[in-house]
């Protein structure tokens, strides 16, 4: 007997799966149709559930779960466990749903367990066809098989063994395939602050059905959060299922959304070199590798991703998410991480969670801030470790502060943050950091020279700031010194190569500027970092026109308002003062928290007479910290020409902000004495003197006394310590002012001797010799006149004071 052809296998079909058609076979008398079963049989390979819309029994593969599927009604859906209910994806208008259900009725017994799938086909143009190959295909193996049978051996050798089965798993994406997911299931998250701005803007995706996941550090602050696809659609976030600062993790649950999450790849390894995807931004998202893992439960990528974004495998299934790192590094957590979230759920209301002030629960650990500061959100670093503060926090909080202030560019703030912890060299370090930004340079050597001897000597940040705080105060062998140690520190980092380089180019030493600027440019900064810290080095070495070129070019790198700042103080340099001053106007207004911006800007504005645009440069100094001594201060100098009375308040609180600043002191007594009021004028000087001795403030007061109480003049002054220089020729200069005051006129002139042959460079004490004189010889008197013009148009001195001279020369002698 003849060998009978084995049945036919089930061949994939589009859509769905079918049994191949065979010959007709007899006849046979109709059987009564089986009862509907939706749930499958033992041993069954098939799924078996009802269409939600018209109720069609329908049959598919296993392997079809959570796949999706069409009935032929219309219907979308996904396939459910065996047993369950598919979940609609599209429903079908009710017409077309009551035709589709009255058709599959009448059909023949058996029918019922076809796939929905099928059942579309047979009602598709393209069946025919579709059918014509089935039985092509099948009548070619059938034939195929049969020579086999006949042509072969009588003794069959043995079966060889069964090749690896071909499974549905996931396959490798392509680029475009891999944006495909990230525009389907990744979001922009956004933080809404109390005033319903947007405070933070970063990645998120969907990591369970209606939860999505991003980083802390984006959307700390917020009181409420928002998501925004790809295509528009926007979600809002109704509680944070759980978080963990630690991890930088957050899970937002956004009901209604009917999009497929980005799946776990469990069995994906994580070793150095296995490439990734990092899904930000969406429609570009950049490939990467994985190198050796930094610590237990953190990846690290061969580049850094935008925090909150996830990074997905080569096919496209989750491995991890991109967080902030206090160092910059390129760190991830992995995805086991986020399913051990998503096991404890919490339920926090969003306020509650996230927001920064006061009663909230957030505090300012050092992890969190830094990773804050790393991702740019000083300002929300900043409220979070003010609230620290206010509860109380140590040292370690103000510390923070003062590196987050720091990094806002508001190094006078961060100075008084740093001061306020006793007993920390890395508290010196900052302080020190604070005051060269400041341009406290001798200040700056008594903070690092402090750190060094406390605990810090060998730390690379307070070498090299001690170096450029000595190159800046006139030691440059010492501070190359201090450069050389700082190089060869352990680890230093790159604000430390940096204020390296600037030491050495101050110290006018190119090697060392060149061996910190090549080591800088190895931790591989941003382009903008490196082109800042070529032009302060240019700029330090008095060579403006390379550092303005520099800052231009720091500007088209991405560095914004700080590099057009930088770019006015090189075009200061070049003596371009309108440019200059229009530069930082520019910087002040882009970065209204930009101290050194914002004071240049509002003292080149008030010089030029523009008095209400350098005030308004300064309002956001003063919202940001209305007790601040630097922008009061510079306010109350843009208003002292005009209006007095309206600087004395912004004086009187700069003054009491810095108890010890002299500068602060002797504004307010000017803008008293130009406000008609010498007696507070005095009593301002007098309560600095009597806390710090301070040579130029005692001789301001004597200056005072000698119009209103000439007879206190010479007591003041004998605790004038200076006994030569222009400090020296200024006492002297007010001791005549008392003395011509009590009508002794020779000893005055002969103060003003003293006061010309002590500062010779000064037209003021010739002129008031000249005055002083006019009391005396008449002959002597018109010498001194003349001597002083003659002088006074060589030197070009004060041109009102010239003009007095020649009117007295006039007057006097008809010359």
């Amino acid at each position: 007997m003849s060998p009978q052809p084995p049945k036919k296998p089930q061949q994939p079909a589009k859509g769905g799966w079918k049994q191949v058609p065979q010959p007709p076979p007899k006849k046979a008398p109709a059987k009564p149709a089986a009862p509907l079963q939706l749930a499958p049989t033992k041993g069954s390979k098939e799924i078996h559930f009802a269409c939600p819309a018209c109720g069609r029994p329908i049959g598919m593969p296993a392997r079809a779960l959570g796949r999706k599927a069409r009935c032929g009604c219309g219907c979308r859906m996904i396939v459910p466990t065996p047993g369950g209910v598919p979940r609609a994806l599209w429903m079908p208008p009710e017409e077309q749903v009551k035709k589709a259900a009255q058709q599959w009725k009448t059909l023949e017994p058996g029918d019922e367990g076809k796939n929905a799938s099928e059942i579309a086909l047979e009602t598709s143009p393209g069946k025919i066809a579709m059918y014509v190959g089935v039985l092509l295909a099948a009548a070619a193996g059938y034939f195929y098989w049969k020579n086999q049978q006949e042509s072969g051996s009588k003794t069959p050798g043995p079966t060889p063994p069964p090749g690896p089965v071909a499974t549905d798993g996931p396959k490798e994406l392509a680029p475009g395939e891999i944006a495909g997911v990230c525009q389907h299931a990744v979001f922009t998250a956004e933080a809404i602050d109390g005033g319903g701005a947007i405070a933070g803007r970063g990645p998120s995706f969907l990591v369970a059905k209606n939860v999505v996941a991003t980083s802390y550090t984006t959307v700390l602050g917020a009181h409420s959060l928002r998501f925004r696809s790809a295509d528009g659609a926007v979600w809002q976030a109704v509680n944070v299922l759980n978080l963990d600062p630690a991890l930088d993790v957050v899970l937002c649950e956004i009901p209604g959304v009917e999009r497929t999450p980005i799946g776990p790849d469990e069995a994906a390894a994580t070793d150095p070199g296995i490439p990734a995807w990092i899904g930000w931004p969406i429609k570009e998202p950049p490939s990467a590798s994985f190198t050796r893992p930094p610590s237990p439960g953190l990846l690290r990528l061969s580049r850094p991703g935008a925090a909150g974004a996830p990074v997905m495998s080569s096919k496209g299934q989750l491995l991890g998410m991109a967080v902030a790192s206090a160092r910059g590094d390129a760190d991830a957590i992995p995805a086991a991480a986020l399913k051990n979230l998503l096991a404890t759920r919490k339920g926090l209301a969003v306020q509650d969670a996230l927001s920064v002030g006061a009663g909230s629960a957030n505090r300012g650990d050092a992890a969190t801030i830094g990773r804050l500061l790393a991702a740019g959100r000083t300002a929300v670093a900043i409220r979070l470790l003010e609230t620290e503060v206010a509860k109380g926090g140590g040292g370690e909080a103000l510390v923070w502060l003062g590196e987050a202030l720091l990094a806002e560019r508001r190094p006078r703030a961060a100075a008084v943050r740093f001061a306020g912890v006793k007993d920390s060299w890395a508290a010196r370090r900052g302080e020190g950091l604070a005051l060269l930004d400041s341009g406290d340079a001798a200040a700056a050597l008594a903070a690092f020279r402090t750190a060094a001897g406390s605990g810090g000597s060998a730390d690379p940040g307070v070498l090299a700031g001690l170096a450029l705080a000595l190159a800046r105060t006139g030691a440059p062998a010492k501070a190359i010194a201090a450069a050389e140690a700082a190089l060869a520190a352990k680890d230093p980092d790159r604000r430390a190569f940096a204020l390296a380089a600037l030491a050495g180019a101050t110290a006018h030493d190119a090697g060392i500027e060149k061996r910190a600027l090549d080591a800088l440019e190895k931790t591989k900064p941003s382009d903008a970092e490196l082109f800042f810290a070529r032009g302060e080095c240019a700029l330090a070495r008095s060579d403006a026109a390379a550092a303005e070129k520099a800052f231009v070019s720091a500007r088209e790198a991405g560095g914004g308002a700080r590099a057009t700042a930088a770019r006015g103080r090189a075009l200061d340099a070049l003596g371009q003062k309108d440019a200059a001053r229009d530069a930082w106007a520019e910087a002040a207004s882009a970065s209204p928290l930009d101290e050194d911006a914002c004071l240049r800007a509002s003292g080149a504005l008030a010089a030029a007479g523009r008095t209400e645009q350098a005030m308004g440069v300064l309002r956001g100094l003063l919202e940001a910290d209305p007790a601040g001594a630097a922008a009061n201060a510079a306010a109350g100098r843009a208003l002292l020409a005009t209006e007095p009375a309206r600087a004395i308040p912004h004086l009187e609180q700069a003054a009491k902000a810095e108890p010890a600043r002299a500068s602060h002191a002797r504004l307010l007594a000017e803008a008293h004495a130009a406000a008609g009021d010498p007696a507070s004028a005095e009593a301002a000087l007098a309560r600095f003197l009597s806390k710090t001795p301070d040579d130029d403030v005692r001789i301001d007061l004597a200056l005072l006394q000698a119009v209103s109480a000439p007879q206190k003049c010479s007591a003041t002054l004998d605790g004038v310590r200076a006994a030569d220089g222009p400090v020296a020729a200024r006492a002297a200069h007010a001791r005549g002012a008392s003395l011509l005051a009590l009508g002794k006129a020779a000893d005055a002139r002969a103060a003003w001797d003293l006061a010309v042959s002590l500062d010779p460079a000064s037209g003021l004490y010739r002129f008031q010799r000249a005055v002083a004189a006019e009391s005396g010889d008449l002959h002597e008197s018109r010498a001194l006149w003349e001597s002083y013009v003659a002088w006074a148009k060589k030197n070009a001195d004060d041109p009102a004071r010239l003009q007095a001279a020649e009117r007295r020369l006039l007057e006097r002698f008809g010359r």
